[in-house]
């Protein structure tokens, strides 16, 4: 069962590795073309185009920030918060607790975490694509994005130990 949740949790961590590279790429494609708008609106002379650009530069700047900084430690902070114990951390355990459950307990909050840190990742490529081609860098799609995800981990962070003491698991 170990090897399984292994090999899968290493295929997201590439996952997301592969989609934040993506996200860096993009960013800088979006900041460059905002740049030269920003330089072309000054040769013009027109400050409408200034203050969008220097406006999306902004946005681009938070969302990327936000996606490199804000999604591990939310990630981590969340999958490591799900207690799968019965009653106890999920490390150790109880003494009348299988290691059986500890061990899929453990995987199961590594996979949790693991599709939420790829679900937030995604919606900030999404965002910072959307940016790349000329449209607006969304952050509120990205947290609404970040939410569903925590919620989503917090349900499972109480419906997994319920389950555990209605099938009779701990005593």
């Amino acid at each position: 069962m170990t090897g399984a949740g292994n090999i899968i949790l290493e295929f997201m961590r590439q996952a997301w590795v592969a989609l934040a590279a993506a996200v860096m790429i993009f960013a800088v494609l979006a900041l460059l073309a905002q740049v030269l708008r920003a330089a072309a609106s000054s040769v013009v002379g027109s400050r409408h185009w200034m203050q969008e650009s220097l406006g999306a530069i902004t946005g681009i700047m938070g969302v990327a920030l936000f996606g490199f900084l804000g999604v591990p430690v939310i990630v981590r902070a969340a999958s490591t918060a799900i207690n799968w114990g019965c009653g106890g951390a999920l490390p150790g355990g109880l003494p009348g607790q299988s290691a059986a459950v500890v061990e899929l307990g453990s995987m199961a909050a590594g996979l949790i975490g693991a599709l939420a840190a790829i679900r937030i990742i995604k919606a900030v490529f999404v965002s910072v694509a959307m940016a790349s081609v000329g449209g607006s860098a969304s952050l509120s799609g990205v947290l609404l994005e970040a939410g569903e995800a925590v919620i989503g981990m917090a349900l499972v962070g109480v419906a997994g130990p319920v389950a555990m003491h209605f099938l009779g698991v701990c005593s």
